[in-house]
């Protein structure tokens, strides 16, 4: 059958929904970013140019440039045709792909030929909870730390924290920009209210964000705790708290992505309920790459 390829509007906005939600376990940040934003390229944080692959007029697939460079991917077919599209249309740089991990691969055969710029190419696996599962940690049971939300108060410690996490999770170099922007992310976290901190004896010794969140489920974004308290439950008990909060307003899932060769974030993960369902992949460049077409 005929495979057809198209820019996105408005009126597709019911096919775009369904099929996220088909796709949900490696969609959430996907359909989080469109019901915050819509169709539209607007140039402001969460939107992006949406692009779909149709079969006999239903949608199966779709890619989407966001405002920030990177194309998030959720197609298994015409995927060729939607990159080209893609590129001719928004005429703006890319930063990295996001999304399931054959597809994702394929993409970036087609678009980085050259290994030079990449910074991250990461095979990571998806993990879901339904948070009725939960399992506290005894921990944070017991009382022996204590989890709140992040307040203006931490935000230097924690640009610091992320600077770290950039550095070991996503192979990037500290500088200005890099220093800059998360400066910019954390004044959005505490305004979004989406990030928790641990506390124990008064000390901050780990953090959660969440990156994501529909009535359907929420993403989990970074989990990091400072090398010197690593191995007591920190990470794991900060989790737990987020999640439980989800829980409580009405949110029945996580989802989380974690490096397939991070064993210690798996046991941590594992530990709370999840369970592995999919693959993915994170693809960062090291510099925005503007393609001519």
């Amino acid at each position: 059958m005929a495979i057809t390829t198209r820019k996105l509007d408005n009126h597709d906005s019911q096919a775009i929904e369904k099929l996220l939600l088909d796709k949900l376990n490696t969609s959430v940040t996907f359909l989080s970013n469109f019901r915050r934003a819509g169709v539209d390229y607007s140039s402001k944080i969460y939107s992006g140019d949406y692009f779909g692959c149709f079969e006999n007029s239903k949608l199966i697939g779709l890619i989407a440039h966001y405002w920030n460079g990177m194309i998030a991917i959720q197609a298994e077919q015409g995927l060729q045709e939607l990159l080209s599209l893609l590129l001719k249309s928004t005429n703006r740089p890319v930063s990295g792909l996001i999304g399931p991990n054959n597809a994702t691969q394929q993409i970036k055969k087609l678009l980085f030929s050259d290994e030079s710029n990449i910074q991250l190419n990461d095979n990571s696996v998806t993990y879901c909870l339904e948070l009725s599962n939960l399992v506290i940690p005894k921990k944070l049971s017991s009382g022996d730390v204590i989890a709140r939300k992040l307040e203006e108060k931490d935000l230097e410690l924690f640009c610091q924290w992320m600077l770290k996490y950039s550095n070991e999770a996503l192979n990037a170099k500290t500088n200005q920009t890099l220093k800059q922007a998360w400066e910019k992310s954390a004044r959005l976290a505490l305004r979004e209210d989406s990030t928790w901190v641990l506390e124990c004896e008064k000390q901050l010794v780990s953090t959660c964000s969440i990156n994501a969140k529909t009535i359907e489920a929420i993403g989990v974004g970074s989990v990091w705790t400072p090398l010197e308290y690593r191995s007591r439950e920190y990470g794991r008990s900060v989790l737990a708290a987020a999640l439980f909060d989800c829980w409580s307003n009405k949110i029945p899932k996580a989802i989380l992505f974690t490096q397939a060769d991070n064993k210690a974030a798996q046991n941590c993960y594992n530990s709370l309920g999840f369970k592995q369902v999919d693959e993915y992949r994170l693809v960062l460049c090291k510099q925005e790459v503007k393609f001519q077409i």
